[in-house]
């Protein structure tokens, strides 16, 4: 948003660090007494220009106390976590990709949840790494509970993740998200 291009030059020359997209921003500061000068500063410009902050997302935060949210992500401390709106979003997602009375093959369901999984994966792999292990088990256990269905009157009696192990679903293309954060992380520059 240019718009806001004359308060990012702003803050640069008051010697704030400011975070921006569109018109969502984050302002960081060393101390609680730097924060509220820069608040001061951020209310005044958008007073001198007819603008107001969203009252309730308007807060000073001590990140190492308190989370926020930014973009889709929830911060605390040198955390990431996707904020539990995302989280919610990206499991609804999987159990409509992923319904039980799918009359897909197995392929084609995890080639449309691999399209999803890949998305997600490009925006949130900045995340604390293990996030990406739990997503992985909820989504093969959703997968779990598809092929049951498909084979109820299998006699089979072993526990599901004997029947259906997670190699078998490497086997047939689904990506995890643990694998691909750790060759993520690995590629960053000084992870040599």
């Amino acid at each position: 948003n240019a718009y806001l291009n004359p308060l990012d030059h702003q803050m640069a020359n008051s010697g704030y660090e400011m975070v921006r997209y569109a018109d969502d921003f984050v302002i960081l500061c060393r101390t609680k007494e730097e924060a509220e000068a820069a608040l001061a500063e951020v209310q005044a410009w958008v007073s001198e220009q007819g603008l107001t902050l969203h009252p309730t997302k308007t807060r000073i935060v001590d990140y190492r106390e308190h989370s926020f949210a930014f973009l889709g992500y929830s911060f605390r401390g040198r955390f990431r976590f996707p904020r539990a709106k995302s989280h919610e979003k990206f499991t609804a997602r999987i159990r409509e990709l992923t319904p039980r009375k799918s009359g897909e093959s197995l392929d084609c369901v995890i080639q449309r949840l691999n399209r999803s999984i890949r998305g997600w994966f490009h925006y949130f792999r900045h995340c604390f790494w293990n996030i990406f292990k739990d997503y992985d088990g909820l989504i093969r256990r959703r997968l779990r509970r598809l092929l049951l269905k498909r084979h109820r009157r299998n006699p089979q009696r072993l526990p599901r993740n004997q029947r259906w192990p997670n190699a078998y679903f490497a086997e047939h293309g689904l990506l995890s998200l643990q694998e691909a954060h750790l060759r993520f992380v690995q590629s960053c520059p000084g992870n040599d």
